[in-house]
């Protein structure tokens, strides 16, 4: 699950040193609007102009997405443990090799 980072939306906006008027006008939308997603009162726009500015921009929709705090959970929660596992079955996969 990932959230829309508004601030990322603006901040990448600024880096290229486009106004939100030219971004509008070349999107086809209001300054209004664009002005609402960025400051977060509108909080997600639909994802054919988010692909739109992220073309526009020259990166990937996901730059402008927060991992959620669930995400950055490992996917093995003791991996020692699964790694013990794992050797033990290494090691009579390579006994039972070697007794053949």
């Amino acid at each position: 699950m990932t959230t829309f980072n508004h601030e990322a939306l603006k901040k990448t906006r600024r880096l290229l040193r486009l106004k939100q008027c030219e971004v509008a006008e070349r999107l086809k939308m209001t300054q209004s609007l664009l002005s609402k997603w960025e400051s977060g009162v509108i909080p997600n726009p639909s994802s054919k102009k988010l692909s739109e500015i992220a073309e526009l921009y020259g990166c990937d929709v996901g730059d402008f997405f927060i991992p959620s705090k669930r995400s950055k959970k490992p996917l093995v929660e003791k991996p020692k443990e699964v790694n013990k596992a794992l050797q033990i079955d290494i090691n009579i996969y390579h006994h039972i090799v070697a007794s053949e």
